[in-house]
């Protein structure tokens, strides 16, 4: 579930002026504030480019606050549930059932600093021990993230983010170092309404403002193996209504996918 990206599953700048609202992110998302115009997705579909469908998601919500996912896929379904304390998300409850039957779980509890902003994400697995994430906010607006903290295998991303939008990210881990930039449209994204959308962006889930163009790899071992192009088309309130996904393009691993969007 983890670090989407994007990934994505997710404003922070390179000047300090621009410190994002990411960096800040107050429970401040409520029905009804400023930022929600009342668009909320309640169902995604995604297909492989010869039209099979690859994983359907629906989203179940309290306000504008996203309290169930559940998605559907040949890998089986996985529902997600989340919980808030005090309007901030503190729990991700995690459960994965594969076509055998086999039950699968995680739990993901969230901590906060004393400006509402995430500080550690603690993740507990049926087998082994829990793993420990863990965000620092730096004087130049980036933030960096370390992951499986005190697992001795730790690795180690600086997100940069302008308004709102990741455009880079540097990550050093002894399974490799990857860097990346990434380009938007000018667009709605569909999860921009939802409560608390910038630490969802954060913490690896795609809530981001606008929706991403481009993912270019810039150093790692596999140049060009990770990268995406994607396009869209949109409804005339400016949310996407269905994207295409191109995974590697110009390699031998190149993937399309379509995905479709239905809004409540």
């Amino acid at each position: 579930m983890k670090k989407l990206l994007f990934t994505l599953a997710i404003g922070l700048a390179t000047l300090t002026s621009c410190e994002s609202d990411l960096v800040s992110a107050p429970p401040s998302d409520s029905v009804g504030g400023a930022a929600y115009d009342g668009v909320l997705l309640k169902k995604d579909i995604i297909s492989n480019a010869d039209g099979t469908v690859n994983n359907t998601s629906e989203y179940t919500y309290d306000g504008n606050k996203i309290i169930k996912i559940v998605n559907v896929s040949e890998f089986g379904t996985e529902t997600t549930i989340y919980a808030y304390t005090d309007n901030l998300l503190t729990r991700i409850d995690d459960e994965h059932v594969n076509p055998s039957g086999a039950i699968s779980s995680e739990v993901n509890l969230i901590e906060y600093d004393s400006n509402d902003r995430v500080i550690k994400e603690t993740v507990t697995y049926e087998v082994g021990a829990p793993s420990v994430d863990t965000y620092l906010y730096n004087a130049d607006g980036t933030v960096t993230y370390t992951e499986g903290v005190g697992s001795g295998n730790e690795g180690v991303s600086v997100f940069t983010l302008l308004s709102g939008n990741l455009v880079s990210t540097v990550s050093t881990a002894p399974w490799g170092d990857y860097n990346y930039t990434y380009t938007y449209d000018e667009k709605n994204n569909p999860f921009r309404n939802i409560h608390q959308a910038r630490v969802f962006a954060l913490i690896g889930n795609l809530s981001t403002p606008n929706n991403v163009l481009t993912k270019t790899q810039t150093s790692g071992s596999d140049m060009g193996g990770n990268d995406e192009v994607n396009t869209h088309a949109y409804n005339p309130e400016g949310y996407p209504i269905a994207s295409t996904e191109v995974y590697a393009p110009g390699t031998v691993y190149a993937e399309t996918t379509t995905t479709e969007y239905f809004y409540e």
